[in-house]
């Protein structure tokens, strides 16, 4: 049986030097990360309980700190890490990173974004996941860490019940496996692996979204090419790109407003939702509009832009058309009098003379 030891850390409850197995040759798929597969894994010290470890990929940094963190505080509903360090296992790379976790009591909501599952109630949405994912995230923003995969296919039943528990939040970079519905605006429009660790307006953005997938029983948007689906959410703000023809439940419409709104001043925070799950009723705020949309479009690729960011979305898609309509005269009289933006027409008018 091929194995290898891993040892916990000095901080363990174990213990120091508590030893577990990883068998290379129990992979367990259904537990696996995007970007590291899991294999069984078993502890003498506690030969009675389940393990599980993820191997992590060598070219995408873990998040140890995360780790570290996720194991001192031993958060609950929450995957948390037993064990960690660098292991030499048959078929990866010398030294690779691992994390041994408890093997969740349930299975995971979806083993792929294409699935379906039954879809939630309003009631059971309100009563029976969010207190507890609410509780967790409290701790999170205190610490002020992100967890930063909070998405279906990174939650667990909490055993036979329809309660959930967040999964693996350090095998990879922050957000690098999150599909582009469950970033904001800015996640979504940078490289998977290069997103930032945010803050806690992004772990409840990826909520918001991830709480529509519950009341649908289904991706909200699965047909939809992601760049496609980050000009929906430009032209038409998140949750009217994201819900779509959907009507949800009258009860969590507030809800998911707040948690996918796209300017982080005007996003629900977890006391925003603390004071809402208790009945109260929030105060308005003063919209932040994101956008100014200009009288006539922009065009370039094939269509018309009404908003900056919306050119700037299409100018990532080619840049060498995009420098040259930066250079061209008729860019920035759409900005001047189009879009009425006069430190926009300024900043590009210095690139045309610089040029």
């Amino acid at each position: 049986m091929a194995s290898t030891n891993i040892v916990f850390g000095p901080d363990s409850s174990v213990g120091p030097g508590s030893a577990y197995q990883i068998l290379a040759d129990q992979k367990l798929d259904e537990l696996r990360s995007p970007h590291a597969p899991a294999y069984a894994a078993i502890c003498e010290d506690r030969p009675d309980e389940s393990f599980f470890a993820l191997v992590c990929d060598p070219s995408l940094p873990a998040r140890r700190e995360v780790t570290e963190k996720l194991a001192n505080l031993k958060i609950e509903n929450v995957l948390t890490p037993e064990a960690w360090g660098e292991v030499d296992l048959q078929g990866h790379p010398p030294r690779s990173f691992a994390i041994v976790f408890e093997r969740p009591r349930g299975k995971r909501v979806a083993a792929a974004m294409t699935d379906t599952i039954k879809p939630y109630t309003a009631h059971e949405l309100l009563h029976d996941v969010l207190p507890p994912l609410l509780a967790t995230l409290r701790i999170f923003a205190d610490i002020r860490m992100t967890h930063r995969g909070i998405r279906p296919t990174n939650l667990f039943f909490r055993g036979a019940t329809r309660q959930l528990i967040l999964g693996d939040a350090s095998s990879a970079p922050a957000g690098a496996a999150q599909p582009v519905a469950y970033e904001t605006i800015e996640g979504g429009m940078a490289l998977p692996h290069c997103r930032s660790p945010g803050t806690s307006a992004d772990d409840l953005y990826a909520l918001g979204a991830t709480l529509l997938f519950l009341l649908l029983g289904r991706d909200p948007m699965p047909e939809i090419e992601p760049r496609e689906l980050i000009r929906l959410k430009i032209e038409s703000g998140s949750f009217m790109a994201l819900v779509g023809a959907f009507r949800p439940p009258p009860e969590v419409i507030e809800l998911l407003r707040g948690l996918l709104a796209d300017d982080p001043r005007d996003r629900w925070t977890v006391a925003d939702m603390e004071g809402w799950m208790q009945g109260r009723r929030l105060k308005p705020r003063q919209q932040h509009p994101t956008t100014i949309v200009a009288t006539r479009p922009f065009e370039f690729g094939g269509r018309g832009h009404y908003m900056a960011r919306g050119v700037a979305h299409a100018f990532a898609s080619d840049p060498a058309a995009a420098a040259r309509s930066i250079r061209s005269s008729e860019f920035e009289i759409w900005l001047q009098r189009s879009l009425a933006d006069e430190p926009r027409t300024a900043s590009v008018g210095a690139v045309r003379v610089e040029n």
